[in-house]
């Protein structure tokens, strides 16, 4: 399990500087080998719009520092996009 939570002061070019505040909650579990399988509980308030949204997806070690990774963001209120498929690699330096 591991949570998150993320205040930013960002800037916008159509009305200057605004707050982003940001939550998370992901459980995690190795599925057999590198593979592994996550679940999310995302929500982004930003500028009074709730963003929220229900992620899974899974991971695959290639190194201990090397990941790739894919999986569905699906949105659960009306600012967050439906759904939002992705594909990645992730390296520790």
């Amino acid at each position: 399990m591991g949570v998150m939570t993320e205040f930013n002061i960002v800037y916008r070019e159509d009305d200057g500087y605004g707050s982003d505040f940001i939550n998370s909650i992901t459980f995690s579990h190795d599925i057999i080998g590198n593979l592994a399988g996550y679940g999310e509980f995302f929500s982004q308030l930003s500028e009074g719009e709730l963003i929220i949204t229900l992620d899974a997806g899974l991971t695959y070690a290639l190194t201990e520092n090397i990941q790739l990774d894919c999986g569905c963001n699906f949105g659960v209120t009306e600012a967050a996009e439906d759904f939002n498929p992705f594909v990645g690699l992730s390296m520790r330096f």
